[in-house]
């Protein structure tokens, strides 16, 4: 039997974490995506925001695409500053954003071999495209244990007045 390649193997863990991710907003309302708890200044929203734009930034990085988000992505969802909900995007611009980049991004993978995977580079943080992935999804994981604490945050211990 002939292994599979890893791109392929790659390709299907990814679809998988997302899938997960996706589950779960599927599920939050659009009023949800920028509301505030007291214990975090990441908003659902943010955490969705912040996944687009590392994924973003690694299709330059690893697959030599060209960034689709602009300066302004980068101000609203970098790591180090919290977002100004009066200049973040509506939550159907943050949802089609969300997945047209993961899409174009999986899509970027797929059109690599094993060998481009493991080629090493002293410039990539990572060291290889394949460290680069799994690092994507463990970023994929932190950020939805955190839309997961967000969400149970407001269903159960902050629900909506009726």
């Amino acid at each position: 039997m002939t292994p599979r390649p890893i791109v392929t193997i790659m390709e299907e863990r990814l679809r998988e974490y997302r899938g997960w991710t996706n589950t779960l907003l599927a599920k939050t309302p659009d009023d949800w995506l920028y509301r505030q708890v007291s214990w975090s200044e990441c908003t659902i929203g943010w955490h969705m925001g912040h996944l687009a734009w590392k994924q973003d930034i690694y299709g330059l990085i690893y697959v030599g695409e060209a960034q689709q988000l602009d300066a302004d992505w980068k101000t609203g969802f970098y790591s180090e500053a919290p977002l100004d909900i009066a200049t973040a995007p509506p939550p159907a611009d943050l949802r089609a954003t969300f997945d047209a980049v993961f899409d174009r991004f999986v899509a970027q993978v797929a059109t690599l071999d094993d060998v481009a995977l493991t080629r090493t580079d002293p410039d990539w943080p990572d060291g290889t495209i394949l460290g680069a992935l799994t690092n994507v999804m463990v970023h994929e994981g932190e950020h939805l244990a955190g839309i997961e604490a967000l969400r149970w945050t407001f269903t159960t211990l902050t629900p909506a007045a009726d």
